[in-house]
């Protein structure tokens, strides 16, 4: 399993780095000064290029793959093809969390006609020093990708959770499908399942769709 480390958890520095531990279920990108780390076992590529082709499809989303200037977060929520969640944590001079719903609208043959977008922010009950170190805590920038956990806790056709972390040396990218079918089985599921609560009961946003 990749282990990235955080050099520090004080939110209020100019610069947050990740450190890693090579392995072969991940593509690892070196170019001496940035490292991009992408899962390629158990679809983890599928689940990027998903991704990929999902900001293309609504666009006004910038890439993440060439790094950011301090932290950013962004946490997919992938229900169905027609309703969709984003948050996006990022610092720059100071914290910011937004909260992006895309519903699509169709017809009676399943066809797109219309899509809307709509984006919130907000500011976490607890400030935002405290709520950061939360989710450090429960790893948001460490946990392992899906594809590198047994594939007998592998689903598939079901909601998906997808995370892109970057700062100025690395961009890192892991995902979850029915994470909450394994909480009770996996410490890494059950993280990922406190990381969305936290951020719900923190933030107030509220999911356009369900995990079911």
């Amino acid at each position: 399993m990749k282990k990235w480390l955080l050099i520090t958890l004080v939110v209020l520095i100019s610069s947050c780095k990740l450190d890693e531990n090579s392995k072969s279920s991940t593509t690892i990108k070196d170019t001496t000064r940035f490292i991009v780390d992408i899962p390629v076992k158990l679809g983890g590529k599928k689940m990027y290029n998903r991704l990929a082709s999902d900001r293309a499809l609504w666009g006004k989303w910038d890439s993440l793959e060439n790094g950011y200037s301090n932290l950013q977060i962004r946490v997919w929520y992938e229900y169905d093809n027609y309703k969709k969640n984003t948050l996006v944590l990022k610092k720059d001079k100071e914290w910011v969390a937004e909260w992006h719903t895309r519903i699509s609208k169709i017809d009676n043959e399943g066809n797109i006609i219309s899509r809307n977008r709509t984006i919130e922010t907000s500011t976490p009950k607890m400030g935002w020093n405290m709520f950061m170190d939360s989710l450090f805590k429960l790893k948001i920038l460490t946990l392992p990708s899906q594809s590198e956990l047994p594939d007998k806790y592998m689903y598939y056709n079901t909601n998906t959770i997808l995370v892109e972390i970057a700062d100025r040396h690395h961009y890192r990218f892991y995902y979850y499908t029915g994470h909450e079918h394994n909480i009770n089985l996996l410490k890494e599921a059950k993280a990922m399942d406190e990381i969305l609560n936290l951020i719900e009961s923190e933030l107030g946003f509220k999911r356009t769709g369900r995990f079911i």
